[in-house]
């Protein structure tokens, strides 16, 4: 009579077919992670935290000349707010069968590791549209969606008498870098604060790519801006974003941090049924803490 005590050899994940797994999802891609190339990353919450607390500054500062007479001192406490960040968890994951094993440990081959670059994917994909679009669902903010951040309808009209980029003439690429300078001008002007990078949609990115100044330069809008200087932190863009709108931000760490208390794990599969087995992954996700909303300047009506 067959040992009912010993474990079938392909009765689970073998731990190096785990590490096949592990090597494709800690791989990550760095066009995934557009909010990690934009934002700083705050990593010192533990993994456990449920909510992250910072300070928030409703306006650039005070003060003044003092009198050694006075008490009357300017205390940064007065713009100060406290706030707390829920920490949510992201989870993903993928099931590989029985058969799909013993076919791959048949033949000597290694399991396919496409889910797990999949899983990878989603997860960085949802962190990205929290980051950006924030969730009114679950409470979050992103950048398009943050309470006291800078916005207002762009102003100058391209030929076709409207300011929607997808109406500007292939000459007429001044007008989207007035567009972006209003946006910019509002970070600029605030003492102390840079504007450090661009954020739109990857389709009005590629309007920008492909439309030049005006008919008697050689320089597309993109080429202006690159060769100006003004985003010393870089342009990006994303198929997330909306297309109305676009994104100027001082994203300096004393500014905002993007809060990861933990990064993406793998943990432990179990069995979900006789046949099929389940490896789930999760990342803790703080979101974005901004601490002086300010730095953020949204212009709409491009699109």
């Amino acid at each position: 009579m067959k040992n009912m005590l010993t474990p079938r050899s392909d009765a689970l994940v073998y731990p190096s077919e785990l590490q096949v797994f592990d090597n494709v999802l800690y791989e990550a891609k760095q066009a995934e992670l557009l909010a990690r190339q934009v934002f700083s990353l705050k990593t010192d919450d533990p993994e456990w935290a449920e909510h992250i607390g910072y300070d928030v500054l409703s306006r650039s500062g005070m003060a003044k000349i003092f009198n050694t007479l006075s008490d009357d001192i300017p205390l940064v406490d007065v713009d100060i707010t406290r706030r707390f960040q829920k920490v949510y968890s992201l989870i993903s994951g993928w099931s590989i069968t029985e058969q799909e094993l013993r076919a791959d440990r048949a033949v000597g081959r290694q399991p396919d590791a496409q889910k797990a670059a999949t899983a990878r994917r989603f997860i960085a994909n949802q962190e990205n549209a929290l980051t950006f679009n924030g969730d009114a669902t679950w409470a979050i903010e992103g950048v398009y969606t943050l309470t006291g951040r800078q916005e207002g309808a762009v102003t100058g009209n391209f030929a076709s008498g409207s300011t929607r980029w997808a109406t500007a003439k292939e000459t007429e690429g001044g007008v989207m870098v007035s567009h972006i300078r209003q946006a910019r001008e509002l970070v600029q002007s605030l003492d102390g604060y840079e504007a450090q990078c661009l954020v739109l949609s990857s389709v009005q990115y590629e309007r920008l790519v492909g439309t030049f100044m005006s008919d008697r330069f050689d320089l597309t809008a993109m080429g202006f801006l690159k060769q100006a200087g003004w985003f010393p932190g870089g342009i990006y863009s994303s198929s997330l974003i909306p297309n109305d709108r676009l994104a100027v931000i001082d994203n300096r760490p004393d500014q905002m941090q993007l809060a990861i208390p933990m990064d993406l794990y793998r943990h432990p599969p179990y069995q979900s049924g006789p046949f099929r087995t389940i490896i789930p992954v999760e990342e803790r996700y703080g979101g974005l803490l901004v601490r002086f909303p300010l730095a953020i300047s949204i212009r709409t009506g491009i699109d």
